[in-house]
């Protein structure tokens, strides 16, 4: 039986793999099935929006302790599990993306100001659970997503560092889960 989890989730390929692999490594240990495939959605001027992960089961009667590894994995909400037809909503945590604005600030704030300074700064600001796990670089933003299990708590911890912060000028903050 194959099933597909749809990962709600902006990381880049290299991470999903390694979801992948920690996933594959598990279900081999009990014998219970492998991954069979994968990818990433891409809007059009290349930011990621979600990724799939393609499972094959061994037994359909694994299907529950295949599940219960998944849910012990970063999940957002908005991620599914899918066998046949039937979507089973999982995931709870909430996105944050801040999107930096590339072209338009002084010259000097991007030689002077540094994006991990940004990211340490958010983290630290969203401890404990608050933790960026994905970001993408386009030729107008860099976007930053953050996960936590509440997104107006991420907002509002960080809100007074990004109206301030040089690099943080212009910025968008969405929520993406």
């Amino acid at each position: 039986m194959n099933i597909l989890f749809h990962l709600n989730l902006r990381i880049q390929p290299v991470e999903r793999f390694m979801i992948e692999d920690r996933l594959e490594e598990k279900m081999n240990a009990k014998g219970l099935g492998s991954i069979i495939g994968g990818g990433t959605l891409q809007a059009s001027d290349g930011e990621i929006q979600s990724c799939d992960i393609e499972i094959e089961l061994i037994n359909e009667d694994d299907y529950e302790e295949v599940k219960t590894m998944i849910t012990e994995l970063p999940i957002p909400k908005g991620s599914y599990l899918q066998k046949k037809e039937d979507k089973e909503p999982i995931g709870t945590l909430e996105g944050l993306a801040l999107y930096l604005n590339g072209t338009e600030l002084p010259i000097e704030v991007y030689q002077e100001c540094d994006v991990n300074y940004v990211i340490e700064e958010l983290e630290r600001l969203m401890a404990p659970d608050g933790k960026m796990l994905g970001y993408y670089e386009g030729n107008e933003y860099t976007a930053l997503y953050f996960y936590r299990k509440s997104f107006q708590q991420m907002n509002s911890s960080c809100e007074v560092f990004v109206a301030t912060y040089p690099l943080c000028q212009k910025s968008i903050i969405k929520q993406i889960a």
